[in-house]
């Protein structure tokens, strides 16, 4: 039987508590391979201009770059990439931007 590809993650997020949280959950999973995880916007872009990710697992916010105004200019550089934001207490306004904006599928996360 042929051994299945691994989906490449990028974590982004501002937490490192996150991040290292989402890591222990999907390290679980031997189709799934975290391929970095970073804190900021810039540092997200520059990984997925290098190529190799499938899923970007994103919160909505990341440092002050509020992530749905990001995810236009992503969606049309990186076709192929796949968005999944992560989402808390957010206003149905942004989470209706996020979805307007092209993101695949939103994660709904409660947090304390």
């Amino acid at each position: 039987m042929p051994k299945q590809e691994s989906t490449h993650i990028l974590l982004v997020s501002e937490y490192a508590i996150v991040r290292e949280g989402l890591i222990a959950l999907l390290s679980r999973q031997s189709d799934f391979h975290v391929r970095a995880d970073v804190g900021t916007a810039a540092e997200a872009e520059s990984l997925l201009q290098r190529g190799g990710t499938d899923l970007v697992l994103l919160e909505s916010t990341v440092q002050g770059d509020p992530v749905p105004s990001l995810i236009p200019s992503w969606r049309r550089r990186f076709p192929r990439v796949r968005l999944l934001l992560l989402v808390g207490s957010q206003p149905p306004s942004t989470i209706r931007r996020a979805l307007d904006a092209g993101v695949t599928v939103i994660v709904p996360v409660i947090f304390g």
